[in-house]
């Protein structure tokens, strides 16, 4: 599993909000593997993605797409408040 991230936007826009990065899953030790299987399959980015938005203004937003062997990419836009505060930190380590 590859997953893409990219994010834009945060208070005014702020160029130092935005990021581009690319993990392969199948690439990481097993904890690890297991820890962004759990944080970024596409079953938890849909059941987050449906997390209403209680503040919305000012907040980054994340484009995380999912590669998965050959099935066609699966794109989610998140709210930098409808990822788990875990989630947010494992995408500091990359």
């Amino acid at each position: 599993m590859i997953i893409e991230i990219a994010s834009q936007g945060g208070f005014g826009g702020i160029a130092a909000s935005a990021l581009h990065k690319r993990i392969d899953v199948d690439q990481q030790v097993g904890p690890l593997r297991q820890e962004l299987c759990e944080a970024f399959g596409p079953a938890e980015l849909a059941r987050l993605a449906r997390t209403p938005c209680n503040n919305c203004a000012d907040r980054v937003t994340y484009s995380i797409t999912i590669i998965q062997g050959s099935d066609a990419p699966q794109n989610f836009i998140l709210r930098e408040d409808q990822l788990p505060p875990d989630t947010l930190d494992l995408l500091d380590r990359f």
